[in-house]
């Protein structure tokens, strides 16, 4: 039997079973509420109330204290989906500090990844890279050390729900909408050819069994729904699964679903124990996956060897110090020779002509100097003119693609992303599309990123979430 455990902000899960490449026979899942303030977006920030109840789980239900698995799931750690030819692992490893050179980790980091899928035409795969600090690792590390209890492996949730999930046989038909509890967070998928293509996470600040927890449900499911519209996905969408919501909400989401017109049917996940999917996808083996705890043994070994390389050329560097020390003498020796060297070169260049090198070779510094800063301001022109410029010409053409009905309002830029942030209204729902596709076809943007709209009862209209990215030529 193996032991996995999922800690997030305010909830813990253990789940026994037996491990397997595809789902695991569970037979025990543990779910209790951490103390609060024990972990902060999965920082450990009070570990004496945290060791004291994860102790008190391992000491009632008698769990094992090896081999245990750790799922993790924090801002701390940033994932990319990348596709890369299919390479030796060391050789993918080499690449992913390259994909990751706009996170900014401090201190040591720990890259990783894992595969997606493999493309046997294009010979590529698709990978999650993942990158985390070092520190933050070693912190899940001590603390189960003090709990006596040894980690095999840490991994992060993304990768473990896609695994357990690409095991639910109804989510290989359809494309789906999958909302799950993540203790005081909801998490919504758009789940599409037995992978997700879109996975959103958001704090819930309402109880469920709620009216404001039902709308937020449903508006989760409206983003989703307009994602999947804009994605053009063959597909059609016709299922909203839940995990972790009671059945008294699940029917009053169905209820709304019905009123909006909306062809979706609501239900929970048909699947025993889809409860366990944060910590049960762990208990799935298959290609490449993750594991912090191997990079951590790997810089260890790493600094063993350089211990042993010191004691193995220690006895060189004794040798070294006494010939250096012949070295020093000799060198003393030459010093009063240069010495009487520098009192002839003194007499000769007392000279009136001698005595004017000064002022030339200070004369000759500035024009140095000089050079360097126009070099210099030639450079920022060439950097500046790399840019896009947000200008009324720019700003004018996006207004032209917007019709009768869309307002389009400039909020701000970012000129190190070369991102224009900007508030977006239409009166139509339809109209949205058309908005988005006159847009990529200006020519203007690098990239559009769109990910559904809002609506706002108070205006009537809908308000688009969509982030746009200036090509380097825009307003040239």
């Amino acid at each position: 039997m193996a032991t996995s455990i999922y800690l997030s902000n305010n909830m813990i899960q253990v789940v026994v079973g037996n491990k397997s490449n595809k789902m695991p026979a569970i037979s025990q899942v543990i779910q209790e509420i951490i103390p609060e303030g024990s972990i902060l977006n999965g920082i450990i920030t009070n570990d004496v109330d945290l060791m004291e109840h994860i102790q008190e789980i391992w000491r009632t239900h008698q769990l094992p204290t090896k081999e245990v698995e750790l799922v993790i799931n924090s801002a701390k750690v940033s994932t990319k989906m990348l596709t890369v030819a299919k390479l030796p692992p060391k050789k993918v490893y080499s690449i992913l500090p390259l994909e990751f050179t706009d996170v900014d980790v401090t201190g040591n980091a720990l890259y990783d990844y894992a595969i997606w899928e493999e493309f046997k035409d294009s010979k590529t795969m698709e990978i999650m890279g993942i990158v985390a600090e070092e520190a933050y690792i070693r912190s899940f590390v001590e603390l189960f050390e003090k709990l006596g209890v040894s980690l095999s492996r840490i991994t992060f949730a993304r990768g473990v729900i896609r695994r357990f999930l690409s095991q639910v046989s109804v989510l290989k038909q359809d494309a789906s909408v999958i909302l799950m509890i993540d203790g005081n967070a909801l998490v919504t998928l758009l789940w599409v050819d037995d992978k997700y293509v879109y996975m959103d996470k958001k704090r819930l600040f309402v109880e469920q069994g709620t009216a404001g927890f039902v709308n937020e449900a449903i508006r989760s499911i409206n983003n989703i729904a307009q994602l999947h519209s804009s994605q053009k996905i063959d597909k059609p969408l016709k299922h909203v699964y839940t995990i972790g919501i009671s059945q008294t909400d699940i029917e009053e989401m169905s209820n709304q679903i019905s009123e909006y017109g909306l062809p979706y049917d609501c239900q929970s996940l048909p699947c025993e124990h889809a409860e366990a999917v944060f910590a049960g996808g762990a208990l799935i083996t298959g290609a490449k996956d993750m594991n912090f705890i191997s990079l951590l043994q790997s810089k260890k070994k790493e600094v063993k060897k350089e211990s042993s390389l010191l004691k193995t050329f220690l006895p060189v560097g004794i040798v070294f110090v006494v010939c250096a020390l012949a070295t020093i003498a000799i060198f003393l020796v030459r010093g009063a020779k240069e010495n009487e060297l520098a009192d002839l070169t003194t007499f000769i260049t007392s000279s009136p002509e001698a005595l004017k090198m000064p002022e030339y070779e200070k004369l000759s510094a500035q024009v140095t100097k000089a050079n360097a800063m126009i070099s210099g301001v030639a450079g920022i022109h060439a950097i500046l003119d790399s840019y896009p410029v947000p200008s009324s010409m720019v700003k004018n053409s996006i207004r032209a693609q917007a019709a009768s009905g869309v307002d389009v309002e400039f909020i701000g830029y970012d000129s190190a992303t070369g991102a224009l942030d900007m508030r977006t209204t239409v009166n139509q729902a339809d109209e949205i599309e058309t908005y988005i596709n006159r847009l990529q076809d200006t020519g203007l943007f690098s990239s559009i990123e769109y990910t559904g709209f809002t609506f706002q009862e108070t205006q009537g209209n809908y308000m688009i979430n969509v982030s746009c990215y200036l090509s380097q030529t825009a307003g040239r």
